[in-house]
């Protein structure tokens, strides 16, 4: 019994619900929502969830009237796939409003290709360098959730995901697809070091030839800054374009293509050197983003704001086609791990932040828009999650939940990058005590029985698994305050984990 609570926690804690289905919901950026007076607003970024979809923590209904377009081509609600990195068009005043009607939803890939090499958890798709994380969802060609190691080099894989500043992608999404012919592979992104005399440009890292393209289509001529579509195949070190396709975005086309207010989440990137807090301007994907002295701020400050740091944005579209950001939010870090039943919640009303989940004690879950949330296990016998999963609407008093993300001691807050339902107690059976907790060791007894992560004394005994370590005596002699560690066991209900098992070298992902 005591090495399967170990699987429970090691391997099943949270690597089998970053593979599940993630969304978000709650009233997230509800004081800044209803202030647009224009027709359109747009926003861009991960699916979550569904039902019907769920975008950077807002849960945007679908009708009969919602137009959904995938690479191009009519779809329906179930062509779209969880990491996905979709545009929402609704009404401006509707922006960030949960049940609002999304008007349009357009998926558009970020690369179509073979994988020519796979290094660590690195992709080389048609010359660009695909990084994935343990946020990163994978499907095989028949879309069933998978990992990484599922796939090899040679097979054409569909990518969405965010613009890094080394001109890479982290992926969000990664699907096996069938092998195309040269005419079907595609990469899509901004150009910059544009050359009309030598008919190149580049798209991040990837240098395109189009001087045998057949079709330019363009609004207007090609140049730095154009979002465009390309359609050819890799050539000794660059890609031939044989199709070359401007898209229209908020940064492209007249004034009335441009939606009003918009949001976008991403990794911030090519931060304007020239400029400065509070008046700073950078990319976040290809969406060009103002923060000024009014620009309201979630889980950090603007001198927070860094290279690859994940953030969700809200604003209005300057003439130029910047977004000038009414608010932004900050995506949690992942330095913890925890699973327990959720003591009481408490809904907020702060900008970005969605509820307040009380778990192990007095630890504190603070659930937030940038949060990656998954659909709870059925409550009932006819295997229905409900619409739309585990959210702060949905979670009950008594669930249990796992959760990874940043944890600080200093105010005994963990903010959530990845929350995760198990479901009812009752569902556990005889674990209903059953909690587990993994971060930085804050405190240890010098020859054991426990130490402290999460503000939560993980007690051992002689019963305890030690893992590698085997005993107790090699355990504490070898543990070091502010090393990572965990532990899984019964809670007492105030502030001690009685452990089955103990863990040195803490993985927030629990690979063995």
């Amino acid at each position: 019994m005591k090495g399967h609570q170990t699987k429970i926690f090691w391997l099943g804690l949270l690597l089998l619900g970053l593979a599940a289905g993630c969304n978000g919901s709650g009233s997230s950026r509800a004081d800044i929502t209803g202030t647009g007076d224009g027709e359109t607003a747009s926003d861009d970024g991960e699916v979550q969830g569904f039902g019907s979809v769920i975008v950077n923590g807002t849960h945007y209904e679908t009708n009969a009237a919602t137009v959904i377009e995938v690479d191009g081509q009519p779809a329906t609600e179930a062509d779209l796939a969880l990491g996905m990195m979709v545009s929402v068009d609704v009404p401006a005043a509707d922006l960030g409003r949960d049940g609002a009607i999304a008007r349009r939803i357009v998926f558009r890939s970020a690369l179509i290709g073979p994988i020519d090499a796979i290094s660590g958890d690195t992709l080389t798709v048609i010359g660009v360098q695909v990084h994935t994380d343990a946020l990163t969802r994978f499907f095989d060609l028949e879309r069933n959730p998978v990992t990484l190691a599922s796939f090899a080099t040679g097979d054409t894989v569909q990518i969405s995901g965010l613009r890094r500043s080394d001109g890479g992608l982290t992926a969000t999404f990664v699907r096996q697809t069938p092998p195309r012919d040269s005419s079907g592979l595609v990469v899509r992104g901004r150009i910059s070091q544009f050359s009309s005399a030598s008919m190149r440009f580049m798209l991040g890292d990837l240098l395109v030839d189009y001087s045998a393209a057949a079709s330019i289509e363009t609004i207007d001529q090609l140049e730095n800054g154009d979002f465009v579509d390309v359609r050819g195949r890799p050539a000794g070190g660059q890609f031939m374009a044989s199709r070359v396709t401007e898209l229209r975005d908020a940064q492209g086309g007249d004034n009335s293509d441009r939606p009003e207010r918009g949001g976008v989440q991403g990794q911030v990137h090519d931060i304007d050197p020239s400029s400065a807090c509070p008046n700073l301007r950078f990319f976040v994907n290809d969406q060009a983003v103002a923060v000024n002295s009014s620009t309201r701020f979630d889980g950090g400050a603007c001198g927070d704001i860094a290279d690859q740091r994940r953030v969700g944005v809200i604003g209005r579209f300057a003439d130029a086609g910047s977004l000038v950001a009414e608010g932004l939010v900050f995506a949690p870090e992942i330095d913890a791990a925890l699973l327990a039943p959720v003591q009481s919640i408490t809904f907020s009303d702060n900008f970005g932040r969605q509820c307040v989940l009380r778990v192990l004690g007095d630890l504190d879950v603070i659930v937030s828009s940038n949060t990656r949330q998954a659909a709870a296990p059925p409550r009932d016998s006819s295997g229905s999650a409900g619409p739309r999963g585990l959210g702060c609407g949905e979670v009950r008093v008594g669930d249990f939940i796992h959760s990874a993300g940043i944890y600080d001691p200093q105010t005994n807050l963990f903010e959530a990058a990845i929350l995760l339902g198990a479901g009812p107690s009752e569902r556990m059976g005889p674990f209903q005590n059953l909690a587990a907790a993994g971060g930085r060791v804050s405190a240890k007894d010098e020859f054991g029985p426990s130490f402290t992560v999460l503000g939560t004394r993980i007690l051992t005994s002689n019963d305890t698994d030690f893992g590698e370590d085997q005993f107790a005596a090699r355990f504490f002699l070898n543990l070091n305050v502010g090393e990572f560690a965990g532990g899984i066991g019964e809670f007492d209900g105030v502030d001690t984990i009685q452990a089955f098992a103990v863990r040195r070298g803490f993985d927030y992902r629990f690979e063995e």
